[in-house]
């Protein structure tokens, strides 16, 4: 540092000009003047170097730091030195003696040369971001690993926590299906906007000095966009196999290609709402805290937790505005877990009329009465099936008629013709009584597995069915819908920082 000062002394002491921007005040004595500037760029002192001291009233340079962060506001320290001597010496006195010829000539006529602009495009700006953005990450060994290794690790944990044939209909689980969907999603969102909780707040600085050069909002904030847009299709190509190699899933390519495009959406919706909060934080401290507060609504107004039709006016509106709620219905209509419930007329029915259709009308059905189990496919229906579904009601025993009646022509015989009789009179009973226990044991048998059958389609009919067949393009419409209003809140919320 002292030889450093000592050049750019005899730098000076040649006639030149220097300018020096430091906080280091061991060798301030040898400049002719210092500056020293309260927060915000305010004038708290200018002048010689010796009288700083004396005109802060401490006797070392480092304690001129303290005074100006803690005894007055900046306003006050400039208003301060504007009324001092020094002002009037070292600044108004130093600005009368400049001349400024103005007598007219010939060659004062001539225009003189036009400053070549320096100003760089939106979109060379845009370029220059993204290039620094990905040379920040990638010099970052550390955070770079961990975000690319982070979607494998949470990966591998579908190999632990899903059964493998969970769509299957006779060893599948519903429960498990809509679970895993959920936590796909909810996963993507997540890790999304953990990942760029801190992309804005951390360089807010850097932001401000920016701006102050010529640096546009809308570049910088698609700068940060088009890296979550890169992450965002690696993660959600990971997530995709990892549950694809997981899980048997029952779809064709058309719709695993489907799939893909909704868990990347989801992955960038988090990652654009974790944009939202760093713009939103005052601090790095209070993004994490500040992330919580905005994934918690995600869970509970997904649908996937707590019905939609139980919410309120306040949850609905809310769950409108959430990124899993599109993310997930989207994936249940791609999974095809509820096609066929979706295409059967019996449940677009209202719900008294649905209980009130007779066996013969629910014969017509396909996911609902005694065909259900031939006709319809739904995760683990098949576990309650028994075969009493498919065998006819058994058929009950003849009755043995009248007993004979006495006549003039069967008296001899009439005793036998008794006998005869109360033996198929006890064969029937007998035949009754085993009727009555193949019957009863038919019923209960075949009852218990349609109710059980219907009650496991209605249950999660009513958590779900609305999610069975929707129109997948039109809510992928809607997540970039709500992307676009967080990112014109981003915008708006850059922009006033620039006021305050």
């Amino acid at each position: 540092e002292t030889l450093m000062m000592r050049l750019l002394r005899r730098l000076a002491d040649q006639g030149r000009t220097i300018l020096l921007i430091t906080h280091a005040t061991k060798n301030v004595m040898v400049c002719d003047l210092v500056v020293f500037l309260a927060k915000g760029g305010r004038i708290a002192y200018f002048g010689p170097p010796a009288k700083a001291l004396t005109y802060f009233g401490v006797e070392d340079f480092d304690e001129i730091y303290l005074k100006l962060e803690g005894e007055q506001t900046p306003a006050d320290w400039e208003q301060h030195y504007r009324q001092s001597d020094l002002y009037q010496t070292y600044i108004c006195d130093r600005q009368a003696s400049l001349s400024v010829s103005v007598t007219p000539t010939k060659k004062a006529k001539s225009k003189p040369p036009q400053p070549r602009s320096t100003a760089i495009s939106g979109w060379r700006q845009f370029a220059i971001l993204a290039q620094r953005n990905w040379t920040i990450l990638r010099q970052d060994r550390a955070s770079l690993i961990l975000m690319l290794a982070l979607a494998p690790i949470l990966g591998l944990l579908d190999f632990v926590m899903w059964q493998r044939p969970m769509f299957d209909p006779t060893q599948g689980d519903p429960g498990q299906v809509f679970t895993l969907l959920f936590i796909a999603v909810l996963t993507a969102v997540m890790v999304g906007s953990l990942a760029m909780m801190r992309e804005i707040v951390k360089e807010r600085e850097i932001y401000r000095r920016e701006r102050m050069i010529g640096l546009k909002i809308l570049p910088y904030i698609f700068s940060k966009v088009w890296l979550s847009i890169l992450l965002a299709l690696y993660q959600s190509a990971i997530f995709l196999l990892t549950k694809a190699l997981a899980v048997n899933f029952p779809v064709d390519w058309n719709s695993l290609l489907g799939m893909y495009i909704t868990l990347f959406l989801a992955t960038l919706g988090g990652m654009v709402m974790g944009l939202f909060v760093s713009a939103l934080a005052p601090t790095q401290s209070v993004a994490p805290l500040l992330t919580i507060l905005f994934l918690l609504p995600q869970i509970t107004f997904s649908g996937a937790i707590i019905s939609l039709d139980s919410l309120g006016t306040t949850g609905q509106v809310l769950s409108q505005l959430t990124v899993t709620r599109w993310s997930y219905e989207s994936l249940i209509t791609l999974s095809g877990v509820g096609r066929d419930i979706a295409k059967d007329s019996c449940w677009q029915l209202p719900t008294e009329q649905r209980e009130k259709l007779s066996e013969s009308q629910k014969e017509k059905c396909q996911c609902l009465g005694p065909q259900m189990f031939k006709r319809c496919s739904f995760p683990g229906l098949l576990q309650e099936y028994d075969p009493a579904v498919d065998r006819p009601q058994p058929i009950k025993p003849a009755e043995p008629g009248d007993p004979p009646k006495l006549t003039p022509q069967n008296q001899s015989d009439y005793g036998q013709l008794i006998e005869d009789y109360n033996d198929k009179v006890n064969a029937y009973r007998q035949n009754l009584d085993t009727w009555q226990d193949q019957f009863t044991d038919w019923r209960e048998k075949r009852g218990t597995a349609l109710a059980s059958a219907e009650l496991l389609v209605e249950r999660f009919h009513e958590k779900a069915g609305m999610a069975f067949a929707i129109n997948v393009g039109k809510y992928w419409l809607k997540l970039g819908l709500i992307m676009l209003a967080m990112l014109g809140v981003v915008v708006f919320i850059q922009h006033r920082r620039d006021v305050i």
